[in-house]
């Protein structure tokens, strides 16, 4: 931003602090002493496991941020020696002159640590203020800092802000403006409401009322406020790349919509509207300006949370085009643009998507782009896709800019799935995969929310119980797990440069989800029991006593995300079970069992997969078997697959 004084060397040196805080805060790590114990065990998260491309923070747009505060810094400070010490080092006096200019250097240095603890205080006043807002039911109270806050913030972002008073009265106009967006606030003084938010673009304006809505709505609700402060930042970051590199990202970002939108509707077509496939198989299903500004990717859900989703409502929604909040719970990808670190090419503002539709003309559009070198197969499409890749003539739509997903809620991956996307992405000769003894494996890490991750080294046992109880089964199944240590990363944003890629992320991500689903099912809240210590070096595989039977099931992390492995006793004919759970990139798991009492074993793991490719959920999956078992089967009888 820029400001007709230079700042103050304390304004600088909180700014870069702040600046630290904020990426620190993002990686989760906790280096002050700061909140209560249990907080920071809780937030306290291995750096290894943080800190990499692929994290939440953009490590280009960091370093060049911090670089240019050091350079501020070193700036006001050389402009401070060359004037102002200079001129007291000159004047004339004979004596005292060195006492003279240490007691202003005394001087100078009481008054920045008192400017530094006044900052903090204000900072600290306005943590406690938004807390107190939070539950408070005074409406004007929560309006006024809301205002208050919102133009404070808008011009941190480096964006003009004025007020202007409307003709009819009490209803006033928050202005907001950078080179291409700009956001009129109407508020309501007297009543203490916000009446609208109006998003308007200086070239090529776009009206969607989507954005307008849920921006009022969001600025209306202090609950959301924080929520809006992200949207905005998200447009600001998108208004400042632009006027930065002369590049309109929110014509990039309307590109990729485009192609979103009409890849979905090409599934769509051939699936005869089969929305929940589109979810699990193909490209997800899109939302705009749902919770988030601009494009979303809803692509994957739970087992549990797909059967309770009402589809047809959820169709008719969509299809309506308004804002479906179900597919707010599903696993989404958010689709922004920041800075990279080399230069990229884009659209120019004649095209408006990249992909070649029936109705182009390939020969004309020949002349000014360069194609994908192939066409693109995708599951669910009869036909190939086309896709433009880049202007043959890039002098006006390069630059240092590049389109990034962030993940909600982040994943768990290891460090080859990290790897594979890093690759697919551009990273090559990637930094991501330096070992660090302190770091958590992905077993611990998929279950970090139950036994905090300070609690947990490298290579130590889970040394508590996972039982799970059914109300319908007679036997307890106590999980144990065979630990290894798995590298890996927690993935929160992934840059990229052309649309087609997404597809192929989000089979990555697919993947490794139904892998960490299967793993959870076992080890989650309902099945741990810290008061009980584990039974894993007990030799017998099961025991009985008047109430129950304890079966003991062991999980192994064979090749993650590929191959989960579970192995049982069944209790009553003393046989064991072995199940080899493999994850295809079709992202559904098949089971290869091993039972010499299974005779028709082609027909048994054909019923047995499509049982876990119904619930995701292993405990069901034994507790199913273990009931087959009663009866002393010699083979799994398809009846019998739906009363799981």
């Amino acid at each position: 931003m820029t400001e007709a004084d230079p700042k103050r060397i304390h304004i600088l040196l909180r700014e870069l602090q702040n600046l630290i805080k904020n990426a620190q805060e993002q990686w989760g790590i906790t280096l002050t002493g700061q909140g209560s114990i249990n907080d920071k065990l809780k937030a306290f998260a291995p750096v290894a496991n943080a800190v990499h491309p692929l994290g939440p923070v953009n490590i280009v747009g960091l370093s060049t941020e911090f670089s240019q505060k050091i350079a501020l810094i070193r700036s006001t400070l050389s402009n401070f020696r060359n004037t102002t010490v200079h001129d007291i080092s000159q004047l004339n006096l004979s004596i005292g002159s060195d006492s003279l200019l240490k007691r202003y250097q005394f001087a100078l240095l009481e008054e920045s640590n008192n400017l530094n603890t006044v900052s903090e205080v204000r900072e600290n006043i306005k943590i406690c203020k938004e807390l107190a807002l939070d539950i408070c039911q005074n409406s004007q109270d929560t309006f006024k800092f809301v205002i208050q806050q919102t133009s404070i913030f808008c011009k941190q972002l480096g964006l003009k802000v004025w007020e202007v008073e409307q003709s009819h009265g009490s209803t006033l106009t928050l202005s907001i403006s950078g080179s291409i967006i700009v956001m009129d606030i109407k508020f309501d003084e007297t009543a203490h409401k916000i009446v609208q938010v109006t998003i308007t673009y200086t070239h090529k304006p776009e009206d969607d009322d989507r954005i307008d809505n849920l921006l009022t709505l969001q600025l209306s609700n202090f609950r959301y406020f924080k929520l809006f402060k992200k949207n905005l930042q998200a447009l600001a970051t998108l208004d400042t790349l632009s006027k930065i590199y002369s590049a309109n990202c929110f014509h990039c970002i309307r590109c990729i919509s485009n192609d979103v939108k009409s890849i979905y509707e090409k599934e769509f077509s051939a699936l005869a509207g089969d929305i929940q496939k589109i979810l699990t198989d193909g490209h997800g299903i899109p939302l705009f300006h749902v919770e988030r500004v601009g494009p979303s990717i809803a692509y994957w859900a739970p087992k549990f949370r797909i059967h309770e989703t009402d589809w047809n409502n959820v169709k008719d929604i969509i299809a309506k085009g308004d804002s479906c909040e179900s597919l707010g719970l599903f696993y989404q990808l958010w689709i922004m643009m920041e800075e990279s670190r080399s230069r990229n090419t884009f659209l120019p503002i004649e095209r408006n998507h990249y992909l070649i539709e029936e109705n182009d003309d390939e020969y004309e559009l020949l002349q000014s782009y360069d194609f994908m070198p192939q066409d693109l197969t995708f599951p669910l499409l009869p036909t190939p896709l086309k896709f433009l890749q880049q202007p043959k003539d890039d002098s006006q739509t390069s630059a240092n800019i590049q389109f990034v997903l962030w993940l909600f809620p982040p994943v768990y991956v290891t460090d080859t799935v990290a790897k594979e996307i890093e690759d697919l992405a551009g990273f090559f000769g990637s930094r991501i995969m330096t070992d660090d003894p302190k770091s958590l494996s992905l077993e611990q890490l998929l279950i970090s929310d139950i036994v905090p991750p300070a609690k947990m080294t490298r290579g130590s046992t889970m040394d508590v119980s996972w039982e799970k109880k059914f109300e319908d089964s007679p036997y307890t199944q106590i999980y144990t797990l065979d630990i290894k240590h798995t590298n890996a990363k927690k993935i929160e944003r992934i840059p990229f440069i052309y649309p087609f890629q997404i597809f192929s992320f989000i089979e990555i991500l697919r993947q490794q989800l139904v892998y960490n689903a299967l793993f959870q099912s076992c080890f989650n809240s309902s099945t741990y029991c810290p008061q009980r210590i584990s039974s894993q070096s007990s030799a017998a595989n099961f025991e009985v006593n008047s109430n129950t039977t304890k079966v003991k099931v062991k999980v192994q992390a064979t090749n993650p995300p590929h191959l989960l492995s579970v192995s049982f006793q069944l209790p009553d004919i003393m046989v064991d079970v072995l199940l080899q759970i493999t994850i295809l990139r079709d992202c559904q798991p098949y089971v290869i069992s091993q039972n010499p009492l299974w005779e028709d074993k082609g027909n048994t793991d054909t019923v047995l997969t499509q049982t876990l490719q119904l619930c995701h959920d292993v405990p069901d999956l034994v507790k199913w078997i273990l009931k087959s078992s009663i009866n002393n089967f010699k083979s799994v009888k398809e009846d019998v697959l739906m009363e799981i």
